[in-house]
């Protein structure tokens, strides 16, 4: 994956090019994602990003580690599902 904001922001734009041939109907989908998340980073009030990163391991006592069991149970084709990048 591209590391920098130009080379990233280089592929979005050669990616959203080729969908406008490739799958004009997904642009609806992509430009709706990415209004959205602009809404939540420009008010900071709301912006999640400088929530410390916290692993849920550590959420738990220390006695109580090895009792909480997660599954994680992808399903991409499902309409409004939680990708496996999301959930990890």
């Amino acid at each position: 994956m591209k590391t920098s904001n130009i080379s990233k922001f280089a592929l979005l734009l050669g990616r959203l090019g080729k969908m406008c041939f490739v799958n004009p109907r997904g642009l609806q989908e992509v430009g709706g994602v990415a209004l959205a998340m602009t809404e939540n980073l420009i008010d900071p009030e709301i912006d999640v990003l400088p929530i410390p990163r916290v692993n849920a391991i550590d959420l738990l006592p220390p006695g109580e580690r090895n009792v909480w069991s997660i599954n994680v149970r992808p399903f991409p084709r499902v309409t409004f599902s939680v990708t496996l990048e999301e959930a990890v």
